[in-house]
């Protein structure tokens, strides 16, 4: 029992991770912009927006605040691919 029990755990495990790349990858490519990141393709463009309510990941939402802390600084609009 003890020897299945080992490999299956593995099959799980490399499901999930696969079925999460998938996932994030999904994204619609059109959004490029920070706050893409950040509201997700929602209408608006607030600059409060909370990044880490729609972002899937931790990287991304790092990602997403540090291109929102530059924009506030400097007023432009930073491409960033949603990944």
């Amino acid at each position: 029992m003890k020897k299945l029990f080992i490999p299956l755990v593995l099959v799980c495990l490399i499901a999930i991770s696969y079925a999460f790349t998938n996932f994030s990858n999904n994204k619609p490519k059109e959004v490029k912009t920070w706050y893409g990141c950040c509201t997700n393709h929602y209408k608006h463009k607030n600059l409060n927006y909370n990044c880490i309510r729609t972002t899937r990941s931790f990287k991304t939402y790092k990602k997403c605040r540090a291109a929102k802390k530059r924009h506030e600084k400097s007023y432009k609009k930073h491409r960033y691919a949603c990944r």
